[in-house]
C-alpha cells in the first residue's frame, strides 16, 4: 500500500473523518483495509469478465477526505492515475453496486446533530431541485429540540378559536377559545352550564322542501331549535315532528343514529331519508334513564 505521503497535493479537502467513512463501511459490510487516511476496498466477486474470461475481484485505494481514489490491479501493482470522486459515498455508488443496495446508498443521510448516518426516510422532506434531500437533522433530533408549546402550536393552542374547522381571528368581535360547530353554538357555550347539562330531547324535525327526509338530532331545547331552523327558510317551514326528554341527550342522539343507519339506506349526517314512525319507534325505544 502505498505511503500517505504520496497524497496529491493541492488537492480541494471533503467533509469526511475516518470514523464517519469506516462507520458506512462497516453498515455496507463492504470489505475494506484501513492505513491511515487511506482505505483499501475489494468488491466481491462480481459478474464482470476481464480479459481471459474469468470472474474477479476488483480493488481500490481510496484517499478519506480528498475524494480521490485509484485501481489496483490484479497482480497487486497500481494504477499511476488517480481518479476524483466526491466522497465515499459517490465513490461507492458508481464502484460497489454489486456489493451494496444502490436505494440504501442513495438514501443515506448523515445527522448534523447526533452525527449518525440515517436513512432518508427517517428525516422530513426536504425538496432542492426537485430532490428530496431531507432536513438537516433527523426526526429523534428534531423532536428532543423541539420547542412547541401550546401557545406557539397552532393545533393545540386552546386560546385559539375554530368554527366549523376554521380558524378565527382574535380580532372577530365574536372570538372566544374553543372550537365550534357555528357561531351560534360558540354564543350558547357562553351560558353557565351550558356545555355540563347533560338532559335534553332528541328530536326530528321535517321540510316539505326535503320530501322523504327527517333531520334527527337533540337539543336542550326541541322547540327553540326547530325556531333556529326557520332562520334558513324563506317559507319558516320547519316543523316539529317528535321529540322526547333524556337524562343524556348526547347519548340518546347518538344510539338513536346509530340505529337508523342500519335501517335506513340512505343517509347523510343527521339526515335520513325515513318516514316518521322509523324514526320515532326507535327514539321511543331508548330508555329515559341513559
Amino acid at each position: 500500500m502505498p505511503n500517505i505521503k504520496q497524497e496529491i497535493i493541492g488537492v480541494k479537502h471533503i467533509k469526511e473523518t475516518v470514523e464517519s467513512v469506516e462507520k458506512l463501511l462497516n453498515k455496507l459490510k463492504i470489505d475494506y483495509k484501513r492505513h491511515d487516511n487511506i482505505v483499501k476496498l475489494t468488491t466481491k466477486i462480481i459478474p464482470r469478465v476481464d480479459g481471459t474470461g474469468h470472474l474477479r475481484r476488483y480493488s481500490y485505494d481510496y484517499y478519506i477526505g480528498t475524494g480521490q481514489w485509484r485501481s489496483i490491479y490484479s497482480d497487486g501493482t497500481y494504477n499511476e492515475t488517480y481518479y476524483k470522486s466526491n466522497g465515499i459515498e459517490d465513490f461507492l455508488t458508481r464502484f460497489f453496486k454489486e456489493d451494496i443496495k444502490h436505494d440504501d446508498m442513495k438514501h443515506i443521510k448523515h445527522c448534523k446533530k447526533c452525527n449518525t448516518d440515517k436513512p432518508l426516510s427517517e428525516y422530513q422532506k426536504y425538496i432542492k431541485n426537485g430532490i428530496n434531500i431531507g432536513q438537516s437533522y433527523c426526526r429523534d433530533c428534531r423532536n428532543s429540540s423541539n420547542t412547541w408549546s401550546a401557545k406557539t402550536n397552532p393545533t393545540a393552542n386552546p386560546q385559539r378559536m375554530y368554527v366549523n374547522g376554521k380558524y378565527v381571528s382574535t380580532s372577530h368581535p365574536l372570538h372566544k377559545p374553543g372550537r365550534f360547530k357555528t357561531f351560534e353554538g360558540a354564543a350558547f357555550s357562553a351560558l353557565k352550564g351550558y356545555e355540563k347539562t347533560p338532559e335534553g330531547y332528541v328530536y326530528i324535525i321535517a321540510n316539505p322542501s326535503f320530501d322523504g327526509w327527517l333531520k334527527v338530532g337533540m337539543a336542550i331545547d326541541a322547540e327553540d331549535r326547530c325556531n333556529g331552523y326557520q332562520t334558513s327558510s324563506p317559507h319558516r317551514d320547519y316543523k316539529l315532528l317528535y321529540a322526547r326528554k333524556f337524562n343524556d341527550r348526547r347519548t340518546a342522539e347518538t344510539k338513536t343514529i346509530y340505529k337508523l343507519k342500519k335501517v335506513v339506506k340512505e343517509h347523510n349526517g343527521e339526515w335520513f331519508k325515513t318516514d316518521r314512525n322509523t324514526a320515532q319507534e326507535i327514539i321511543e325505544g331508548l330508555s329515559i334513564t341513559l
